[in-house]
């Protein structure tokens, strides 16, 4: 990993304050001396992350269950039923890398992902017919899907250089759920399907 790691250099307990300054929110980073061996640090680094992603999973859940109760094409509302039963499988799988790699639970908020989410949120509130306010939907949770997707791959990345063999094939597993659920959404939002979705909501 090299210097690209550059919070943990020197730094005990390091503050790393949101963007917006609310100190009640800071997450302390458990980090020791650079001079540590790489693989203590490396596995530092997979703890934190994992723990990262746990959040962003409840916080995916949450906007997820949101954003079904708003749609109103069936064919979206299917998708939304089945992508929720996967996050919980989600959810599971990685509460149990964290007994089986005996690993630390702590809250770390994902500030990144929070306003990817405040920004849709701010993009689906605004007055819209059912057609477009769909549309927004399914865009972006594909963006929030895409972020997600990038988390695992990170994990993935770390797990494997720690030969951390069980937890990449956990990741693997709920990787290839969210690039499913990423590739139907994209194939809605691009086929006649959706349209066809949505003139049986209107003709109701």
């Amino acid at each position: 990993m090299g210097n690209s790691i550059v919070i943990a250099k020197n730094y005990n307990n390091t503050k790393v304050i949101n963007p917006q300054g609310n100190e009640d929110e800071m997450l302390k980073i458990k980090t020791e001396d650079f001079t540590a061996p790489n693989s203590f640090r490396l596995k530092n680094l997979f703890e934190q992350q994992l723990n990262q992603l746990y959040e962003e999973e409840i916080q995916i859940l949450q906007v997820t269950e949101k954003f079904k109760n708003m749609v109103s094409g069936s064919i979206i509302n299917n998708i939304f039923i089945r992508h929720l039963e996967n996050i919980e499988l989600q959810i599971i799988r990685l509460d149990d890398l964290f007994k089986i790699l005996q690993l630390n639970t702590e809250i770390i908020h994902c500030v990144g992902l929070k306003s990817v989410i405040i920004e849709c949120e701010n993009l689906i509130t605004q007055k819209l017919d059912r057609n477009l306010r769909d549309f927004s939907i399914l865009s972006s949770l594909y963006k929030i899907s895409c972020y997600k997707i990038a988390s695992y791959l990170n994990l993935q990345f770390i797990a494997k250089d720690l030969n951390y063999f069980r937890a990449f094939d956990y990741l693997e597993e709920s990787l290839n759920e969210e690039k499913h659920f990423k590739d139907e959404i994209l194939n809605i939002m691009q086929k006649d399907s959706f349209q066809t979705d949505q003139q049986s909501v209107k003709g109701e």
